[in-house]
């Protein structure tokens, strides 16, 4: 072991990394399960239409498979949420702390840079704009939920359904456009992931 960095900070970092990895399989677990869900709701759905149940639903007949696609709705936003508001700060967090290490240390050993490396590669490019991992995963969860919300729409009313999907589309491209455009790349280190 050198003597240029403190044996208890490498240990540290090491660590570090480890949670890294940690936090980073913890939210690949969520989006496994979460697909899951997604396909047993599509499974209910399907199977439902197939057989034609409908349930009475404040007077009117509404075909159960719309119940299941909002269901499965709610159940998929509460995994984005788990997802992007809880197990996503973590691993910034820890990222965040990796970089703090690595930075007291760089001048001494150029190779301590793995935090940095990962966070400096994780941005791409939509639109002009910049696409950090958070965005990323809010693009993923809620295009999905979009389309299964204007599903179970279009079971009862098809024109509720499309005016609900061009207000999401314009709210997305609201987001996309606006929402992100404080992303600029001179400051992208500090905006977060």
């Amino acid at each position: 072991m050198t003597k240029d960095i403190d044996d208890k900070d490498l240990e540290i970092w090491k660590t570090v990394v480890s949670v890294q990895m940690h936090f980073n399989d913890l939210e690949l677990r969520i989006r496994n399960f979460a697909i899951l869900s997604l396909g047993a709701t599509l499974t209910v759905a399907g199977y439902s239409l197939r057989v034609g149940n409908n349930v009475v639903l404040m007077g009117k007949d509404v075909p159960f498979a719309s119940i299941a696609l909002t269901i499965g709705t709610i159940v998929w936003l509460c995994f984005w949420f788990m997802d992007r508001h809880w197990y996503h700060r973590l691993l910034l967090g820890s990222v965040y702390h990796g970089i703090d290490i690595e930075t007291r240390y760089a001048k001494m050993r150029p190779s301590l840079s793995l935090s940095a490396s990962i966070k400096k590669q994780s941005p791409n490019e939509l639109f002009g704009r910049e696409l950090r991992s958070k965005h990323r995963l809010d693009i993923f969860y809620w295009i999905v939920a979009i389309v299964l919300l204007v599903a179970a729409l279009a079971l009862i009313s098809v024109s509720f359904a499309v005016f609900v999907a061009i207000i999401s589309i314009a709210i997305g491209l609201i987001y996309l456009f606006f929402g992100m455009g404080f992303l600029k790349k001179e400051n992208a280190v500090s905006s977060g992931s």
